[in-house]
């Protein structure tokens, strides 16, 4: 009897402890489980999913103000090209008004694998005055494009990748009489549509950037077609570029780069400048085949001054040379400082100022060989833009710029203003 009581009265703890004991195993047993579980899951997790498919893009318009839209001279000046002997005063009519900007751009990519991607493209910019006395200010300009890109990257930061495309495009602008805005007309006709054309062509570009090195090699061939009048000078032309560029971090805060580009216009059917035999006036009755070649050699630097200040400094120097005689000759020089302030994840501001200058070796103003100088221009510009991000869609910008043109032949000097406010959605 004591026996059955005393293990009748051990039964009630004994079954604690084996209940407590296999309690506590389970729960082991449960976490251990859900740990084989969790490793099993992380083992077999799968890559993400490639996205096929990106589009980016944006739209933007607004509201701007030209004060000089036809590129109208400063002031009066004696017009040495209609009369060498005894010039005529010409009363230039600054005109000015206001604008619609538009900007249109879309970029759709295909990944057809990890390494080749399918891309296209479509840009359009415009500018459309509002006053209907305006209209011959009117411009735009429009390119589609399509290719594919391969990309060879080995590492997780680096770029590695070479772009092959095709493009289409049009640039619609009116050939106006600078004075006063009206269609240029000439003892050939009218010649207002002479800076309208299509163009068609391809390009191929190869960027490298890894670490503290970065360069780019970019080779691009297009034809223009121009709507040309039938007149003594057609523009139709090929136009060739090469261009290498490189760049080396030299310090966390310092970037250096420059690049070289070689650049030719090749006119098949326009014709060389011919002195006359007064030896006063030069005229387009040389042999046909001119040919424009550039060589563009430039400098710069990116130094960050603060985390949210930067600074660029760059000099170009670009030299044309026209196989024909050479009367277009000139050496053309500009220095550029852009100032970038980041005020908050929303604002921010950059300033760009900028001088240059052109030195033509045997040009003469107003086409004149003895009664003048030697054609000479120089002008600065400043530019300010502000932007503000009201999200990430979402962006108003803010543009200021004022230009002022220089040179021997007052038709070709003058001044303008363009302020402009928009507001951008991006896709």
């Amino acid at each position: 009897m004591y026996r059955n009581r005393v293990f009748k009265g051990l039964t009630g703890p004994l079954m604690v402890a084996v209940l407590a004991q296999t309690a506590a195993a389970q729960s082991e047993d449960e976490g251990f489980s859900a740990f084989q579980e969790k490793v099993t899951v992380k083992k077999k997790k799968k890559k993400k999913k490639l996205e096929k498919h990106l589009f980016d893009g944006y739209a933007a318009t607004g509201l701007g103000y030209d004060s000089n839209p036809y590129l109208t001279p400063s002031s009066s000046y004696l017009d040495y090209s209609a009369d060498p002997i005894t010039p005529p005063t010409i009363n230039p009519d600054v005109k000015s008004g206001m604008f619609v900007p538009l900007f249109l751009r879309g970029d759709y990519e295909y990944r057809y694998s990890q390494d080749v991607r399918l891309l296209s493209e479509v840009k359009f910019s415009g500018k459309y005055f509002i006053d209907s006395t305006l209209n011959n200010a009117n411009q735009y300009k429009s390119e589609l494009s399509g290719g594919v890109r391969f990309r060879f990257n080995k590492y997780k930061r680096e770029v590695n990748r070479l772009d092959l495309k095709a493009f289409v495009g049009n640039v619609y602008e009116i050939y106006v009489d600078h004075d006063d805005g009206e269609l240029k007309v000439t003892a050939s006709g009218d010649q207002s549509n002479r800076y309208q054309y299509k163009k068609a062509g391809a390009e191929a570009v190869y960027k490298y950037d890894f670490k503290k090195v970065d360069f780019k090699v970019r080779g691009r061939y297009e034809y223009r077609d121009y709507e040309d009048p039938d007149t003594w000078a057609p523009l139709d032309h090929t136009y060739t570029r090469l261009k290498l560029q490189g760049g080396y971090q030299l310090t966390k805060a310092l970037h250096l780069g420059a690049y070289y580009e070689f650049r030719m216009r090749d006119y098949t059917d326009r014709k060389s400048y011919q002195i006359e035999q007064d030896g006063l006036n030069i005229n387009l009755s040389g042999p046909a085949g001119v040919v424009y070649t550039y060589n563009d050699l430039k400098l710069f630097g990116n130094y960050r001054l603060t985390k949210n200040y930067r600074m660029k400094l760059d000099y170009l120097a670009s030299l044309r040379q026209d196989d024909n005689q050479g009367y277009s000759d000139y050496l053309y020089q500009r220095v550029t400082w852009v100032n970038k302030y980041r005020f908050s994840k929303q604002l921010r501001a950059a300033l760009k100022l900028s001088y240059h200058l052109y030195d033509y070796k045997n040009t003469y103003a107003y086409n004149q060989l003895t009664t003048l100088d030697k054609l000479e221009a120089s002008g600065y510009k400043a530019y300010l833009n502000t932007k503000y991000s009201f999200s990430e869609s979402w962006v108003a910008d803010l543009d200021l710029m004022y230009r002022q043109e220089d040179s021997t032949d007052e038709r070709y000097a003058y001044e303008e203003t363009v302020a402009m406010a928009m507001l951008k959605y991006r896709f």
